[in-house]
């Protein structure tokens, strides 16, 4: 399913953080708190999606999905964000997209490069 596509460019550089990315199985996110989401379309219909989460210990996952059936999600750990860095705890912030890891927007390009 190869797809001429030009991935959007990130908003912002990334902020300098050492960030590394761990690939986990897939999870369920129920009781953790979304604190970053994108999306990206191709075309007509097919979209890419990356949501970042934290749980309740302070863990940080990463989910990069789709609607298009053909199409595998990956899920990873971001480990090494600096306490200091994540996002407040107001249940409505989301972080911007100079927050998001070096790391992690490589592992979300490279996956939808993949697949398009």
């Amino acid at each position: 399913m190869k797809r001429d596509a030009t991935l959007l460019e990130w908003n912002s550089g990334a902020l300098p953080m050492g960030a590394i990315i761990a690939k986990v199985s897939t999870f369920n996110a129920r009781g953790m708190r979304r604190i970053y989401c994108r999306g990206d379309r191709f075309g007509r219909g097919l979209s890419f999606n990356l949501d970042i989460w934290k749980t309740r210990e302070g863990r940080v996952l990463m989910s990069c999905w789709t609607r298009c059936e053909c199409i595998e999600d990956i899920s990873f750990e971001i480990r090494g964000i600096p306490t200091g860095l994540l996002p407040e705890n107001e249940k409505t912030a989301l972080a911007q997209d100079d927050w998001v890891p070096e790391s992690a927007r490589i592992a979300y390009d490279r996956w939808i490069q993949d697949n398009l």
